[in-house]
């Protein structure tokens, strides 16, 4: 496979790409080269991707757990085929029942910072799920594929809506895992009006309240 990553142009064996295969799905192929995560597109897709403009317009905003474009991807005749992130070592996501409540509350405000910077630079987060979750000792979100630049939008619905979305993937995929059969019996027990179910928790959340107070109100108990 012949592309440039950063204006360097590299030719790699299929002895070399087999050693640098992470995994892959309908968007892709992707590599690990010199810790970066190389996202290649499969032409024959037709899952949404990031076209050129918006995976270079992701690359210029700054994030510390929503994993951006860092840089773009392009075959031996300049034509766009993909985005690099920064590579992170994946350890299982069991150790997330694992972690201290504090760690946890810490996570999400960092998570919510990041959604809150996506939403100032207008663009709509989409496609939250459980395989968009890295876990290094910390929470990272991945694939930004189906992310899209709402301009012209006002912040402050796209802020709410991108919230919103954020919040439901905190309670079914991260906040439900950390909470074992004795914690969910006790939320349970001090909150008459909420729903626990095996696989997510569901609660009235006030409009204004925060991902860390939401997290606080119900591990506190």
């Amino acid at each position: 496979m012949k592309l440039y990553i950063d204006r360097n142009f590299y030719d790699f064996s299929l002895d070399e790409l087999d050693s640098m295969y992470l995994g892959e799905g309908l968007e892709g192929v992707v590599y690990q080269f010199q810790g970066k995560a190389l996202k290649v597109y499969n032409p024959h897709s037709q899952k949404t991707r990031l076209q050129e403009d918006d995976a270079r317009r992701l690359s210029e905003i700054e994030t510390k757990r929503f994993h951006l474009p860092k840089g773009l991807l392009y075959d031996s005749s300049h034509r766009f085929i993909g985005y690099y992130t920064d590579y992170i070592t994946n350890y299982s996501l069991d150790h997330i029942p694992r972690m201290k409540k504090k760690d946890i509350v810490d996570e999400l405000m960092v998570l919510e910072s990041d959604c809150d910077t996506l939403s100032d630079h207008c663009v709509s987060i989409e496609d939250l799920h459980r395989n968009n979750i890295i876990y290094d000792g910390k929470i990272h979100i991945i694939d930004p594929g189906s992310y899209q630049f709402e301009d012209g939008e006002f912040v402050r619905y796209l802020k709410s809506n991108n919230q919103r979305i954020l919040r439901e993937f905190v309670i079914d995929y991260i906040l439900a895992m950390n909470l074992s059969f004795k914690k969910r019996a006790t939320v349970q027990k001090h909150f008459e009006d909420v729903e626990v179910c095996s696989d997510c928790l569901l609660d009235e959340m006030k409009p204004q309240e925060t991902v860390k107070s939401y997290v606080k109100r119900i591990l506190d108990k």
